[in-house]
Parts: C-alpha cells; sequence; structure tokens
C-alpha cells in the first residue's frame, strides 16, 4: 500500500484518504497504522461517519487527526444542526472540514433547508449510489441523465453558497464524461481516495490515477484483519474495474 499511496501522491491530483464507519468493518490498529502512514506521506484523512450525529464516530476521528468529517444520510436542517454541535463538542475551538453526504430523494426536496444552517459546512458529497437507491434505480445507472439533472442542481445550490461540490458513488472510468460536464466541481472520490476536480479534465492522468486508486483499495481490503461479505463482493467489483482499464489502457 506504501508504493501505491507514494505513487498517488507524486501525481499531485491527490486529495485524501477516506475511511468509512457506515459501510466497513476496521479494527482500531488498522485505523491507527493508516493514519500514521497517512500522516508519514502528508496525506489527509477523510473519515465518514456511521451516522451523523455519532459521538464515538466523531471522537475516533479526532483520535485519527482526521482533516475531513463526513456525515452520511443528511436530509433535515436538524441533522445538520446536530452534527454540527457533536463535532464541536468533541473538537472545541478549530474544527476539521466538515462535509454533508446528499444521498437521497429527500434530502433533495430539503436542500434550502440544509444550507440555511451550513454556515460550518464546507462542502457537500454527492452520493450517486444510493441516490439511485433512493429512487429505485439500479445503482449502475449513476451516470445517466437523471444523476446528472440532480448533480447540476446540487453543484448549483454548492455554488451560490460557496461551498465545495464532490462526487462520489460508483466512480469508474466510465464517469469521465459525466464529471467532465459538472462545471463547478471541486473533487471527485472512489471509496477509498478523493481526487482534485482536476483530474477529470486529462484523459490519461485519469486512468493511470483511477487504477492506482483501485488497487490502493484492494491492498487495503486484502490485509484486514476480518473480511466480510461485503468486503468480498467489493473485491469482485474492484478486479472488474481494474481489468476494464487495463483493457482501455493497452488500446492506447
Amino acid at each position: 500500500m506504501e508504493s501505491i499511496l507514494e505513487d498517488l501522491k507524486n501525481r499531485k491530483y491527490l486529495k485524501g484518504v477516506k475511511i468509512e464507519f457506515e459501510s466497513e468493518v476496521v479494527s482500531d490498529a488498522e485505523l491507527s497504522n493508516l493514519s500514521k502512514l497517512l500522516q508519514d506521506y502528508d496525506i489527509d484523512l477523510t473519515v465518514k461517519l456511521g451516522g451523523a450525529t455519532s459521538v464515538l464516530d466523531v471522537k475516533k476521528a479526532r483520535d485519527l487527526k482526521a482533516k475531513s468529517i463526513v456525515a452520511p444520510m443528511v436530509e433535515s436542517a436538524y441533522t445538520v444542526k446536530k452534527f454540527i454541535n457533536t463535532v464541536k463538542t468533541l473538537y472545541g475551538g478549530v474544527l476539521p472540514n466538515l462535509y454533508l453526504n446528499i444521498e437521497t430523494k429527500n434530502a433533495f426536496t430539503y436542500l434550502y433547508d440544509l444550507f440555511e444552517d451550513a454556515q460550518d459546512i464546507k462542502g457537500m458529497v454527492f452520493g450517486r449510489s444510493d441516490l439511485t437507491a433512493s429512487l429505485n434505480m439500479d445503482k449502475t445507472t449513476v451516470n445517466c441523465q437523471k444523476m446528472e439533472e440532480y448533480a447540476s442542481m446540487l453543484q448549483g445550490f454548492c455554488h451560490n453558497n460557496g461551498k465545495e461540490f464532490i462526487v462520489g458513488g460508483n466512480v469508474d472510468l466510465m464517469s469521465l464524461p459525466f464529471l467532465k460536464k459538472l462545471i463547478f466541481l471541486s473533487a471527485f472520490e472512489t471509496r477509498k481516495v478523493i481526487f482534485d476536480a482536476s483530474l477529470s479534465k486529462n484523459n490519461i492522468d485519469f486512468e493511470d490515477n483511477l487504477l492506482l486508486a483501485f488497487k490502493f483499495e484492494l491492498e487495503w481490503i486484502k490485509n484486514k484483519e476480518y473480511i466480510t461479505k461485503d468486503d468480498e463482493l467489493r473485491l469482485q467489483v474492484i478486479n472488474q474495474k481494474i481489468e476494464v482499464l487495463d483493457y482501455y489502457k493497452n488500446l492506447g
């Protein structure tokens, strides 16, 4: 993993590495080792909480020296307030970067309310996979026109309110045209790696960096103390994504 991180860092598009308490079983030792490794390479850590107001998860993020914290499944102004207050209680004066994951139909219904209470929020993460599920669509449709419309709506809100706009949710090689259409895109992310938006402007760099991101996640899962059935399924998905990227790179 170290050599992959070093390569990603040297390519200049890397914004950070993300850990999710929401959908992954990770031991404290693994979290501590990853945190130390990222600090050695001067790479920012982002933690996605298991719940928007989880005090334990916020404490873990603080102990891991996370640069950014993401609140999942945000659908109301009340949740935004509670998330911010939870972080302030644990951190005191200097807060990490705070982000809201916008990933359900209800969240888009109440966007105006969410932004009214978002003074301490750095940006919004557009969770495409969960949104497709919320709309009773298959997650393979994350790059469809309907998702583009939702992305356009959210990036407009972010731009008008001075917030970063990040896209996640099943990002792969096929996502490049989708990302290129987003004028105010700040960053995009795979499940584990966050990239600066400028990467989406360069096809060759996009393929190379994405391939490294998937290889990093592959090594991360393989070296875990406890591999769940979800991890095993994820390994299959990652290997498929890597095969597609290798195929297109060989064509070039």
